[in-house]
């Protein structure tokens, strides 16, 4: 999924790092131009934060759906 032009969002479950079907919740990835390509003079964490194909964990919890969940405002 394309959570902006050049950027990509995985969710993934936690302990096997395997995609989960959409609208199930699960660890998020992403990966892009935006997105750090490691840690300064931290070259372990930078090994377990970053996965295959550029991807990184967010360290959050999160889901895709397709249609509005909610609203901060009402319409009327």
């Amino acid at each position: 999924m394309l959570a902006q032009a050049g950027v990509e969002v995985c969710i993934t479950d936690p302990d096997i790092s395997e995609p989960v079907p959409l609208g199930e919740t699960g660890m998020i990835k992403v990966c892009g131009p935006n997105v750090c390509q490691g840690y300064w003079w931290m070259l372990e964490k930078t090994h377990e934060e970053l996965r295959a194909k550029g991807f990184t964990l967010t360290g959050d919890i999160g889901k895709i759906v397709t249609a509005l969940q909610d609203r901060l405002t009402s319409l009327s």
